[in-house]
Order: structure tokens, then sequence, then C-alpha cells
């Protein structure tokens, strides 16, 4: 993938982001609510948190307003996502740090207690997702949560082409142009399907690993960096 040409169209498109979003990811806000509902920290937990491939900060507000002590690094590819995610996160700007780069080959530290991306690393290749998967875990504290937001395949060619149409027709009741959407998607977008994904994570190093949510070619999956160490005060009662 050439990630020009993803930089160039998030940097084209950043100004009306937020609107169109709703017009072409099915189930936006529930997906937002899912990510945020599968953080298992207490609200007064002080954690270190990641958004890779923030786009206009939706993922990081949702953290920072949800834990006051938190402090949140975000990095995106655009620097005009960069600049609208300055602007939502600007009452936070104590606890935020940005930084412009490809998180493919860029280096975005350690010590995170938590790593989120959304709808951003089915732009790499296969491998580029295995080799960044690695470093997501390498980047965590023990005991720490991944959790991917992303389009997805379906498990099969079936599969995959229901969804597709499914999408494809949500889009039209939208008002945009499937087709021309359809031209895009296969244009920039390297989607792998939930099954490998896990395999990935797991070959990672990651445990506890699951898909917790999926619509259709849309999927929230993710895992833990294997701890020994007891850090259930810092963590909610999970029955």
């Amino acid at each position: 993938m050439n990630m020009e040409k993803v930089r160039d169209h998030f940097e084209q498109d950043a100004s009306d982001y937020d609107h169109d979003i709703l017009k072409f990811i099915p189930y936006y806000r529930e997906q937002n609510q899912a990510m945020m509902d599968l953080i298992p920290f207490e609200g007064n937990a002080r954690i270190r948190a990641l958004d890779l491939g923030t786009g206009t900060g939706v993922l990081a507000d949702f953290i920072l307003r949800r834990y006051p002590m938190a402090e949140v690094a975000v990095l995106d590819l655009a620097e005009n996502m960069l600049a609208a995610a300055r602007e939502r996160l600007g009452t936070f700007a104590e606890r935020v740090t940005f930084q412009r780069g490809d998180f493919s080959k860029d280096e975005f530290g350690f010590g995170y207690d938590l790593i989120l991306s959304g709808l951003s690393i089915h732009h790499l290749e296969d491998q580029a997702k295995k080799d960044l998967y690695r470093r997501i875990y390498q980047a965590l504290n023990p005991g720490g949560l991944f959790l991917n937001r992303d389009m997805v395949l379906g498990a099969t060619d079936r599969l995959n082409a229901v969804y597709e149409h499914l999408w494809l027709e949500y889009v039209r009741s939208m008002g945009e142009d499937p087709a021309a959407c359809l031209e895009r998607s296969r244009a920039e977008d390297i989607p792998a399907c939930v099954e490998d994904q896990l395999e990935w994570l797991r070959g990672a190093g990651f445990v506890d690993v699951g898909c917790h949510w999926q619509r259709m070619n849309y999927a929230i999956f993710g895992g833990y960096k294997f701890s020994t160490e007891n850090r259930h005060d810092e963590r909610k009662n999970i029955v």
C-alpha cells in the first residue's frame, strides 16, 4: 500500500470527516460505545493510552473524558487530521501529546496500559499488520490491553461478498455513490479476516484474544499482554 495515497486522502477529507463517516461506516456510534465498554480500568486509574491513527481524536476524546487521570498519546499520518484532533482535544491539552507519523514504521513509544486503533490498520499489507501487532505488544505494559476497531474481510469469499453487498446498500441508503465508494476502497483498503488477525495477535504474544463485536465487515477485536502480576485493583470487577 502506498501510504502517501492514504495520507493525501485524509488530508483532503479531514474537515468533513466527522460528518461523512456516518455515511460510510454502519453502526459507527455503537462501535465507539463498544470500544469504551471493553476497557477494564476503573475511572480513577492513572493509565497511559495510545491512539494509533487517531483521525479527529474521537477515541482519545472518549478516553480523556472517562479517565480524568489518564494521559493519551495520539498519532496520525495526516497533519490536517491532527489539527482537527488538536481542536477537539484542546480542553485536555495538558494530558495529550500529538505525533505525526506512519505507525507502520515510525516509533510510537513504550509503557502503555491501553493501545487503541480505529479504522486504520486495514490500510497495511498483511505482513505489516503482523509486524505492527508485535510492536504494539512490546509497547504495552504487562496486563495492558490492545483493541482494534477496523474494516475486515469475511471468513470466506461468499461471506465477504454478502458483507460487501450489505455495506454498499448502506452507503446507497445514505445518499452516496456505492460504485465510487467501492472503487476508492479497493484502491486504499487491504482488510484481513478476523480469524487470521486473531492468530496474528496470538503469534505476537497476546493472551485472552477475541473478537468482541462484529457486524458484517466491521469488527472490534484485541487481546492482553501477558502478566504474572495481580493488577485487579486497577480493573473493574468482571462477572
